[in-house]
């Protein structure tokens, strides 16, 4: 949207919102306080065992120490002190997250009081509640405690499409955004 339409959004009238969601129930629109954007959300893996995010852990083999930080790890047999672990490296793709498990430090064993060895809750396929249809999964993420207490909203919008390059005259389109089975992008109206 260009700014005049973003302006009209954020501070119009009624009728500027009817005039850019045409068919949209006004209630709905001014009642979004929340949007979802699932793969932003808690990542998690319920295909791969013992997996850690470690936010500060200090791991040691010898006299060597490592500092272990910002990053997750896949926790191995148990050692004195700890467990030995590998690297769970996420790249995080457009439609999946690829996961690789890489021993960077042989023979290290990470603090046994960072270790937790919890499952992840709430962790579902897409980060979408049951019911809606998926070819395949390609990622888990922690859906958030409120989604359930409001109306998940599929909002469709009158742009003006300029093509790839934005300099074309421009033709008006509609555009939707969100409904229950968005894996993108969710706005969500009336969260208690």
């Amino acid at each position: 949207q260009n700014q005049l339409q973003v302006e009209k959004i954020l501070f119009g009238s009624d009728e500027d919102l009817k005039e850019i969601f045409p068919g949209e129930s006004l209630s709905d629109l001014k009642n979004v306080r929340h949007y979802y954007h699932a793969p932003a959300m808690g990542k998690c893996f319920p295909n791969h065992n013992r997996v850690e995010y470690m936010s500060g852990a200090i791991a040691k083999k010898g006299q060597d120490y490592a500092l272990i930080a910002n990053t997750r790890i896949q926790v191995g047999q148990k050692a004195e002190g700890g467990y030995f672990f590998k690297d769970f490296v996420l790249e995080q793709k457009t439609e999946k997250d690829v996961v690789k498990i890489v021993d960077n430090y042989p023979g290290f064993v990470v603090d046994e009081r960072k270790v937790s060895l919890k499952q992840a809750t709430n962790c579902l396929p897409h980060g979408i509640p049951s019911g809606c249809p998926f070819k395949s999964i390609g990622r888990f993420r922690k859906a958030p405690y409120w989604l359930k207490s409001g109306k998940s909203l599929e909002i469709t919008c009158q742009v003006k499409d300029q093509g790839p390059s934005c300099k074309e005259k421009g033709t008006a389109k509609l555009a939707k955004v969100g409904g229950l089975c968005d894996t993108q992008m969710r706005p969500v109206a009336g969260v208690q």
